[in-house]
């Protein structure tokens, strides 16, 4: 092996002089034939007295980002492995020593934050010294995509925020620690205390299970979680809002978990503020505004008087606002927990496919198989899926915007359907029987691929039954169809985009 005096000398003098070709060349020299027997000797060079702890960060922080540097020609595993264990331990060792060195150096604070999104496991260790860190904010904090899809189940992440971020609490995966009932009450005690009683708290509490358990179609947590998003940054910016939220909760005779549902999604709209000014809610309207607080945003309704011309059975077949994903956290099928077939002729689980001519093919899901696998099974004679393609999600999407197919992912009495906005008239033929044959417990959640914008939305992220599901496919049906007929085209939706409350708004 080479010289250990020589390498750590080479070290500090590349570290000293900022040399990133002299830090790659000690890269391929310690890494040469490297092996775990090798380890041993490397972490003898780490743990000498010549190397001070910034040397010892600022190589290691360096080492790891030149890892995806193909100019460079580097053992990748060496980068993506042992250095980021060494840098680890060294931070065990130094926690004050590197988050100064981070705190006054803003090229390591670059690095900091590559380190924190591609190693979040090794860095929640340093977290609680660098979260209020000006980089680390701007593109760790404000990322909320990143923090809900990536930290959810650390627990000293979200015990560790600014208070300017308190609103990130909601994407604390609550589920994944289920009975720690009382560490999640103690994250909203800990933020929102000093504007909140202890029974409020209880009632976030209930409503961020509540939340995460409607998610059964499985979108990022981003989505699913937007109504406690909203009333958290909401509070901490108005502290009058809560009385607001109480008028809304008394006169409607809702509770508030319904009541925060249904203002997160219309509280820029003026029928909030017709509701906030009028004397009483009639019953009637009650039970309107008990509906609006369970579905997704119903597009038409922007005043009161949208809402009292319209009969509830009426408000209940009008479209909502669509929900633009870019995938689901899920890389299979539904989550089901019991034994109930969505068909009567249906398999536990099982992939479906339905081409454009109405013709049909399913494949039964073994024990110890995949629903990714087989979907790419029941396409395998007519798409090639890209290298990226890997989830269930993702091919069924793909082979909607390729194939126009519709693909059923089932499990159990559960099922994710994925189709094109423009199925055929064979397709819906099939795909109505289907439906008609629904058992009882069945529940779909269905994402179509917007041809026409190149994008996807969901019916919403709780699953439907079979009427609803039936009415959202001819609602899709019958809006192309005028669609096509007054314009030639098929416009499937509203352009929307999302406001700084997390909420889809039209253009």
């Amino acid at each position: 092996m080479e010289n250990e005096e020589e390498i750590i000398e080479k070290i500090i003098t590349a570290i000293e002089e900022n040399d990133e070709k002299k830090i790659i060349e000690i890269i391929k020299m310690i890494s040469k034939d490297f092996d775990f027997r090798k380890y041993d000797w490397i972490s003898e060079i780490f743990s000498s007295s010549r190397l001070d702890s910034d040397t010892k960060f600022k190589f290691c922080l360096m080492a790891i980002d030149l890892k995806d540097n193909e100019e460079a020609d580097i053992n990748n595993f060496f980068c993506r492995q042992v250095v980021p264990d060494l840098l680890l331990r060294c931070i065990r060792d130094n926690e004050e020593e590197f988050s100064k060195l981070v705190s006054e150096n803003e090229e390591m604070q670059e690095l900091l934050i590559k380190y924190i999104r591609e190693y979040p496991d090794d860095a929640i260790v340093i977290w609680h010294k660098v979260s209020s860190l000006p980089l680390v904010k701007q593109r760790i904090l404000e990322d909320e995509e990143f923090v809900a899809s990536k930290m959810g189940e650390y627990e000293d992440f979200f015990k560790n925020l600014p208070q300017d971020y308190a609103h990130l609490i909601c994407y604390y995966n609550a589920q994944a620690n289920e009975y720690e009932f009382e560490m999640l009450k103690s994250l909203y005690g800990k933020y929102i205390g000093s504007i909140t009683g202890d029974e409020d708290q209880s009632l976030l509490v209930a409503l961020h299970y509540i939340l995460e358990k409607r998610n059964k179609m499985g979108v990022s947590p981003r989505i699913a979680m937007q109504p406690m998003r909203f009333y958290i940054k909401r509070i901490m910016e108005d502290k009058e809002f809560n009385k607001e939220v109480e008028i809304i909760e008394k006169k409607s005779n809702m509770n508030f978990v319904s009541t925060i549902s249904f203002i997160s999604n219309y509280y820029s709209t003026e029928l909030y503020r017709e509701l906030l000014d009028i004397d009483s809610i009639d019953d009637d309207l009650r039970e309107k505004l008990e509906y609006l607080s369970k579905v997704d945003k119903v597009i038409k309704i922007e005043k009161l008087s949208d809402l009292t011309n319209v009969s509830l059975d009426e408000l209940e077949m009008m479209e909502k606002e669509p929900i633009v994903v870019s995938g689901l956290v899920t890389s299979g099928g539904p989550t089901s927990r019991i034994l109930s077939s969505i068909f009567p002729d249906s398999a536990n689980r099982e992939i479906r496919s339905i081409k454009r001519d109405g013709s049909t093919r399913k494949l039964v899901v073994g024990n110890q198989e995949s629903h990714e696998s087989k979907v790419e099974e029941i396409y395998e004679d007519d798409i090639e899926f890209p290298d990226d393609c890997t989830t269930a999600w993702q091919r069924s999407i793909e082979c909607a915007k390729q194939l126009s197919a519709i693909t059923l992912v089932i499990e159990s009495e559960q099922c994710h359907l994925y189709m094109p906005s423009n199925i055929t008239d064979e397709q819906n033929e099939v795909l109505m029987k289907l439906l008609e044959s629904t058992e009882e417990r069945g529940r779909f959640g269905v994402a179509v691929y917007d041809k026409d914008g190149d994008r996807i939305y969901i019916s919403g992220i709780e699953l439907l039954d079979r009427e609803d599901t039936r009415n959202f496919i001819q609602r899709l049906n019958e809006r192309n169809l005028q669609n096509s007929k007054d314009e030639g085209i098929i416009q499937v939706l509203p352009d929307i985009n999302i406001n700084s409350d997390g909420q889809e708004n039209e253009i």
